[in-house]
């Protein structure tokens, strides 16, 4: 019997929880091993996990004390897990509903170390565009507009966006598709041939280390912002519908010009 499977007979049979308490502690578990594949249960992975989802606070919390209570059994009954795991596993914090922008040199230099095409697609693409790690996975090859640099996709709220996709990205794209063996009209597929889902894409990113695809959008609309874009520019290329939503990239851009400011000109390096 698998150790999720384990702890929800616990949860039934010792701990007598609420049916729908072990409902919900089956669907954040299933979610969490279709996220870690073939990793093994620990807290590197569940922190790989946690950092990837693009939920509500609240949303999140309780997947992270569903993992406490796993990594608690784990340690406490089953004796399979080491007790400084749950010591590893990171406090809740902000951070894991606001991801913090990535500097583009970190970008460039991990795009200029992939040697996985693939990789390189994912991380350019989302990068360039700021598309939803599902919009990305939404994507035909009929979305793309070749001659006109443009990607046109239905979005969040069943409604059409249309973002422009700079030289660098659509010659990538370009190379990637003329290497595919395959007929599918998905525009990015597994090396297998298979479609790509948000939690593949969140593993094949977040593996060149602190990255994670909505960093990557994050990091995307602060750089536009940083270079003076319009807000409603940047709103519409999200596909915000409200704009008070973009405003926290421009609290985030405003802090970092501030930053830049004091080291070139108070020599504030702290």
């Amino acid at each position: 019997m698998k150790p999720i499977d384990e702890f929800l007979i616990y949860c039934d049979v010792e701990l007598g929880l609420a049916l729908n308490t072990i409902k919900a502690y089956g669907r954040d578990l299933r979610q969490f091993i279709n996220f870690i594949e073939t990793d093994k249960i620990d807290a590197q992975s569940a922190n790989r996990y946690i950092a990837s989802l693009n939920v509500k606070p609240n949303s999140v919390r309780r997947k992270y004390m569903t993992l406490r209570a796993l990594f608690s059994f784990l340690i406490n009954v089953k004796h399979i897990l080491d007790q400084h795991e749950l010591v590893r596993l990171e406090p809740m914090s902000r951070e894991h509903v606001k991801p913090r922008p990535i500097d583009g040199s970190k970008i460039n230099d991990i795009l200029s170390k992939t040697d996985c095409l693939l990789d390189k697609v994912l991380i350019e693409l989302i990068y360039a565009t700021g598309l939803r790690v599902s919009e990305v996975c939404s994507l035909k090859k009929s979305s793309m507009l070749w001659q006109k640099g443009l990607c046109r996709f239905i979005g969040k709220g069943n409604i059409e966006r249309v973002v422009p996709v700079g030289k660098p990205c659509l010659e990538l794209l370009r190379h990637y598709l003329s290497l595919r063996p395959d007929q599918k009209d998905d525009l990015l597929v597994r090396e297998n041939g298979e479609s790509i889902d948000r939690f593949f894409v969140y593993r094949r990113v977040s593996k060149y280390g602190d990255i994670y695809p909505h960093q990557l959008r994050h990091s995307f609309a602060t750089h536009l912002l940083d270079n003076d874009a319009p807000l409603a520019t940047v709103q519409s290329l999200l596909g915000h519908t409200d704009i008070n939503t973009t405003q926290a990239y421009l609290a985030i851009s405003e802090k970092r010009k501030r930053k830049v400011y004091q080291e070139c000109f108070l020599g504030d390096k702290s």
